[in-house]
C-alpha cells in the first residue's frame, strides 16, 4: 500500500511540474535577435547561440556487412502519386486538430511592437504608413485567433525625416509542457497508421 502511495505522489509531483509553463522570451531589432528559455530553475539562451568548443571527431566504426535497409525516400518515390496525396491528406487531417489546440494553449504576453516607417520621399512615407496601419491590426487579429495574444504596446510612427525603417519587437510566450506532451502523443498516434502502411509497402517491394 505504501508503494502505491509513493507512486501516486511521484506521479502527482510530475504532473504539477509539467503544468508549470515554459517561458520563451524573444526580442528583435534591426541588427539584434535574442531568444531565451526559462523553466523552473533552468535558463538558457537560444539566440545568440553560444559557441561550443570543437570536439575531436571520433573515428567511425565500419558498419557490419549485411542486408541493407531501403531508403525511405525510395519507398516514397515508388509509391503512386495519388496514394501519396491520399496519405498526406489523411495525415494532415489527423494532425491539424491537436496542433490547433496546442497553439490555442500558447499565451504570448507582454507583446510590444514599435515600427518607424520611412520612405524615399514624404509621399512614399505616407503611403507606406497607411499600408502598415492596415496590415498590422489585421496580422494581430489573425495571430490572436491562433494563439492567446496579449499586446502591451503597438506603435506605428511615420518617420518623415528618418533615413531608413526601424523596428523593435519583444514579448514572451508561455506554454505548459503537459500541453506539448499531449500534442506529441496525438501526433504520434496520428502518424502510426501512415507509417504502418508505408512499412507494409516497403516489405512488399523488398
Amino acid at each position: 500500500m505504501r508503494v502505491l502511495f509513493v507512486i501516486l505522489a511521484i506521479l502527482l509531483v510530475l504532473l504539477l511540474l509539467l503544468c508549470i509553463p515554459v517561458v520563451v522570451r524573444f526580442s528583435a531589432t534591426d541588427g539584434e535577435r535574442a531568444v531565451s528559455l526559462r523553466w523552473l530553475f533552468v535558463r538558457r539562451a537560444i539566440l545568440p547561440a553560444v559557441e561550443k568548443p570543437d570536439k575531436p571527431e571520433k573515428p567511425k566504426k565500419p558498419k557490419p556487412s549485411g542486408q541493407k535497409k531501403r531508403d525511405p525516400a525510395a519507398v516514397l518515390r515508388e509509391t503512386p502519386f495519388p496514394d501519396l496525396i491520399r496519405e498526406g491528406a489523411a495525415l494532415l487531417e489527423r494532425c491539424a486538430p491537436p496542433v490547433r489546440r496546442f497553439f490555442r494553449r500558447v499565451t504570448v504576453a507582454k507583446f510590444s511592437l514599435q515600427l518607424l516607417v520611412a520612405g524615399k520621399t514624404a509621399a512614399d512615407t505616407a503611403i507606406r504608413y497607411g499600408r502598415w496601419q492596415s496590415v498590422i491590426p489585421l496580422t494581430v487579429a489573425v495571430a490572436d485567433r491562433t494563439v492567446r495574444l496579449r499586446p502591451e504596446r503597438i506603435d506605428i510612427i511615420p518617420g518623415f525625416t528618418a533615413e531608413k525603417e526601424r523596428f523593435a519587437l519583444s514579448g514572451e510566450a508561455r506554454v505548459a509542457p503537459l500541453a506539448a506532451l499531449i500534442v506529441a502523443l496525438n501526433l504520434l498516434c496520428a502518424a502510426l497508421p501512415v507509417y504502418r502502411r508505408l512499412s507494409r509497402r516497403e516489405k512488399q517491394a523488398a
